[in-house]
């Protein structure tokens, strides 16, 4: 079915004490100057494609409250915001030497952005002001290998250490891991973020480069399983990483890797049918 251009595969306030863990809740692992630009042209009031900053190398996108976005660099570690319906972008947190933001997420409670990532061997998770780009915290986390993605709870945030492949269900309680079996569809090879809406799951690239698998998740005799809905994927998408629920669409950051010079190549964020 297409949509819009798309296409569519169907199946027919927090404390300093927050603890830090390096297991998601839900983790697929497949192996972040003010000046505001408009960008893409508009369809159905919505900017198919939302440009980014030349050499940002993003990762990770996050959103909230309503179509504000948040898109951190894997360049130099800087984090850009803007408004995806008005196709703006400008500087929230300036990036420096080193430093590399994967995962991201906003918690409406706080107005922060949390994010995940390095500076240099290091990983670490960061809590920055929403509104102001000032950061709230910088937590070192001892032993990670490559922190990737992250969720916060009510009281922990929970970070995934893209070393550990696999869809898999944790307990934020107790930490005991079981691996959720995906039935129907295609087999899951791959991955980076995933984006959970109600019990809807999108992870992008599980299944394709090119594409974000559509996964809902069921809860039965007390373990969870997922079932695959399809795929949404449309010519816009190069590589993308990472996704985010916003307004009636999925918004996904294209991190384009593999492109030739990424130091100057052109980034954008993609629109998807929900």
């Amino acid at each position: 079915m297409t949509h819009d251009g798309e296409t569519t595969t169907p199946r027919n306030d927090l404390t300093q004490s927050t603890r830090l863990s390096r297991r998601a809740v839900v983790g697929l692992s497949g192996a972040a100057a003010v000046g505001l630009a408009a960008a893409g042209p508009a369809a159905a009031g919505a900017p198919r494609t939302v440009a980014l900053p030349d050499g940002i190398r993003p990762e990770g996108i996050t959103s909230g409250p309503g179509t504000t976005y948040y898109v951190g660099s894997l360049a130099d570690g800087r984090l850009v915001t803007g408004e995806l319906l008005e196709g703006t972008v400008g500087t929230l947190w300036p990036g420096m030497q080193g430093r590399a933001l994967r995962g991201l997420q906003w918690d409406a409670r706080s107005g922060l952005v949390w994010a995940a990532g390095n500076v240099g061997s290091e990983g670490h998770v960061w809590a920055v002001d929403g509104r102001t780009g000032a950061v709230v915290s910088d937590t070192l986390v001892p032993g990670a290998l490559f922190l990737n993605d992250l969720v916060v709870t009510d009281a922990v945030v929970w970070v995934a250490d893209s070393r550990v492949g696999g869809l898999w269900n944790t307990d934020p309680t107790t930490g005991a891991t079981v691996e959720i079996p995906v039935r129907g569809g295609r087999r899951l090879t791959g991955g980076d973020g995933l984006e959970l809406a109600g019990s809807t799951l999108y992870d992008v690239r599980g299944s394709g480069e090119g594409e974000v698998s559509v996964l809902r998740l069921v809860e039965g005799a007390g373990r969870w399983r997922a079932e695959w809905r399809g795929v949404r994927r449309n010519g816009t998408l190069d590589v993308p990483s990472t996704a985010t629920v916003a307004g009636r669409w999925l918004w996904a950051v294209n991190a384009r890797f593999g492109v030739a010079s990424p130091e100057t190549a052109s980034y954008w964020i993609s629109r998807l049918p929900r």
